[in-house]
């Protein structure tokens, strides 16, 4: 891979960090004061990015900019896969494994050809949870919800992305395929992001033949309205009526409570 230029580490940072502070990209870069001033120059002048309003002054990335060095990052980082597509087998087959191993009553499903109420509205895998409490006499159960993107063609969007799944899950996770030219930077910044929107994170990375995941943060656990639970496993369940039966075969006729744990 090629070697970024200081104009373009500037770009990614901003691109990852919108906007920042001219002292901190020179801390977070490591780049002397006469540098960043022909940096920044060079950045203006190409219109890629334009002043910011803030203490000691700062740059924030314009949409050319942005268009500029989303093209480089598609290039810049190195995906197992030609298609977002082939993460998702592997990916479920992994959660598969899971369920058999912590001896859960649940179900896995590829919806990732579904598309409902605009974009962001559907997550490539399902997971189904079916949970009884004895005890108190609660059966309840569980939608967790997986969006998962390739090395190059992931940024901070996927986690809004993955938070609009919230509406009707008790849980949602962003899947990010891990490249080596990726800097944990990078994967502290979209950590704060995530957990600033209750989304959890998981990094899967090249293990051999296949992947290992990773869970570097827990999703929130939330009680989304039962009757947008509905309407989703509806509109799911016409679309694959074999998901049904599969759902079917969790419980019997049974009190499920709203939420999932």
């Amino acid at each position: 891979m090629a070697r970024r230029s200081d104009a373009e580490k500037v770009l990614f940072l901003l691109y990852e960090n919108y906007p920042m502070s001219n002292a901190q990209i020179k801390s977070r870069l490591d780049i002397s004061d006469e540098k960043y001033l022909s940096v920044r120059n060079e950045l203006l002048g190409n219109s890629y990015v334009e002043k910011y309003q803030c203490r000691g002054g700062g740059i924030k990335i314009t949409l050319k900019g942005e268009r500029f060095i989303s093209k480089k990052a598609e290039t810049a980082f190195s995906s197992k896969v030609e298609k977002e597509a082939e993460l998702y087998e592997p990916f479920l087959k992994c959660l598969e494994k899971e369920i058999i191993e912590n001896e859960e009553n649940a179900i896995v499903l590829n919806t990732s050809s579904l598309r409902k109420k605009g974009k962001w509205s559907n997550p490539d895998i399902l997971k189904i949870a079916y949970r009884e409490y004895p005890l108190l006499r609660i059966n309840s159960i569980s939608i967790i919800t997986y969006e998962i993107k390739q090395a190059n063609k992931w940024d901070n969007s996927c986690v809004y992305e993955t938070a609009s799944h919230s509406i009707f899950s008790n849980e949602s996770y962003v899947v990010l395929e891990w490249s080596k030219e990726r800097g944990f930077e990078e994967l502290e910044n979209l950590l704060t992001i995530s957990r600033r929107f209750g989304v959890g994170l998981i990094t899967m990375l090249p293990y051999y033949a296949n992947y290992r995941f990773i869970t570097q943060s827990e999703s929130e656990v939330r009680n989304p309205s039962p009757e947008l639970i509905e309407d989703y496993l509806n509109y799911l369940f016409q679309k694959y009526p074999d998901y049904k039966q599969k759902f079917e075969t969790l419980f019997t006729s049974k009190t499920i409570t709203k939420g999932g744990y």
